[in-house]
């Protein structure tokens, strides 16, 4: 009997860890590029989703869809030679019809902005 039930706790902790392996979840203004063998395999909106679990398929990135806004420095030589320095805030973000274009093709967003 003793032997039951530990075969039927460890089974249950084995159903449920998968259970948990497989669901995952993408918050609003966001997307999640999903990763099958690093292979690119699909895009997941806001929602609740459901992968291949041990690491078959993987979230590569969040990417974030929401307006954000980075803050430069930029130093500039007026016409009568005089050094100024300016703060410039640049507001961006990503189309959602462009994301795989904005994680695979571009390594740092915000410097080449820069």
């Amino acid at each position: 009997m003793a032997l039951a039930l530990v075969f039927n706790l460890i089974l249950l902790i084995v159903t449920v860890t998968i259970i948990v392996s497989t669901l995952y979840v993408v918050r609003q203004q966001s997307v999640a590029i999903i990763e099958r063998f690093g292979k690119y395999q699909k895009v997941a909106t806001s929602g609740i989703h459901v992968r291949l679990p041990f690491g078959i398929d993987k979230i590569a990135a969040r990417v974030q869809l929401r307006l954000l806004q980075s803050d430069i420095i930029v130093e500039t030589k007026t016409k009568d030679n005089v050094f100024v320095t300016l703060n410039v805030a640049t507001q961006y973000r990503v189309n959602e019809q462009n994301v795989i274009d904005a994680y695979y093709k571009l390594m740092k967003p915000e410097a080449q902005i820069k």
